[in-house]
């Protein structure tokens, strides 16, 4: 999965981090996720996102429009099952 020009990911267990840098406003778009993203929670304040999901495009709505922090924020995504990338990873 990538979140292109917003920062890094992590994968602990069957959750990932989507960790933030650059915050995009109230949507955050990510792809090639070959996984059913369940859940996707602002760690900062328990926010959880409206998800959509389109194949292995995924947009997270509903976030605030400034983010919590001003440094880092993360988001846990969890999945129907492991999480993994699209196959093949880039469409």
């Amino acid at each position: 999965m990538v979140a292109p020009n917003l920062g890094l990911e992590s994968r602990v267990g069957d959750n990932v981090y989507l960790l933030i840098q650059r915050w995009p406003g109230s949507t955050i778009p990510f792809a090639w996720c070959g996984s059913k993203v369940k859940s996707a929670v602002l760690l900062a304040n328990g926010q959880k996102a409206r998800i959509e999901q389109k194949g292995d495009r995924v947009w997270l709505h509903d976030l605030p429009q400034y983010p919590p922090d001003p440094y880092l924020n993360v988001i846990e995504l969890t999945f129907d099952g492991k999480p993994k990338a699209s196959s093949p990873a880039y469409r």
